[in-house]
């Protein structure tokens, strides 16, 4: 990523993007503090983070236009990576029969952040996916942002497993309040930096044309 050069077409909407995706997080988080109920908070943030997604990055800013038959293709391959994240959810030792609905929570909240902004602007071509996130080369700064933000709420889910044997008998410790919350710690995380590295790599760009 260190000689990405961005397109400066996506980086308004890459940054607006992710200000609003930082927002909805605090501000759910700060509602649901008082009266935590796990469910309705991922429920909630599902229905506004899709939203917010879909409407942005095909509708309002034109960043990369599909057919009305390619969004839903994206959104039926969203349905169908959490079924995949739920699966791989219960290989990692979440409970197979009890806390089903906990677990699915959690699989459609990993691919709401982790896979469904690559499948509305990526699609679900293979070699773009192999180019993002293998190769790590992405061309534009949503596509950064799409990158860290993956990653990083995958990585912030699997950290958020650790506490949870641990016999500290705490409420955030039950199933999967913890991976809930490191998830969306580290989506948090990673769309911060992707903003920090866009700035940066626009600041590089506008000094460098002054010479």
């Amino acid at each position: 990523m260190a000689g990405t050069t961005l397109k400066s077409s996506s980086t308004g909407p890459a940054l607006l993007l992710n200000v609003l995706n930082v927002l909805c997080i605090i501000l759910f988080a700060y509602f649901t503090y008082t009266n935590f109920n796990i469910l309705t908070f991922v429920e909630i943030y599902i229905i506004v983070s899709v939203i917010i997604q879909v409407l942005m990055l095909v509708s309002l800013f034109n960043v990369h236009p599909r057919k009305i038959s390619n969004v839903m293709e994206g959104i039926i391959c969203w349905i169908g990576s959490s079924l995949v994240f739920h699966t791989i959810a219960v290989l990692y030792g979440a409970p197979l029969f009890s806390s089903v609905s906990e677990t699915f929570h959690l699989a459609m909240l990993l691919a709401t952040t982790a896979a469904l902004p690559g499948l509305m602007v990526l699609g679900i071509r293979k070699e773009e996916w192999t180019r993002l996130f293998f190769k790590t080369s992405p061309s534009s700064a949503l596509e950064i942002s799409i990158l860290a933000s993956g990653v990083c709420s995958v990585l912030g889910a699997w950290l958020g497993a650790f506490p949870i044997p641990l016999d500290w008998d705490r409420p955030w410790q039950v199933w999967p309040i913890s991976c809930v919350i490191g998830t969306l710690a580290g989506y948090s995380c990673g769309l911060i930096f992707a903003t920090c590295f866009i700035l940066y790599q626009n600041m590089k760009g506008s000094k460098s044309k002054l010479f």
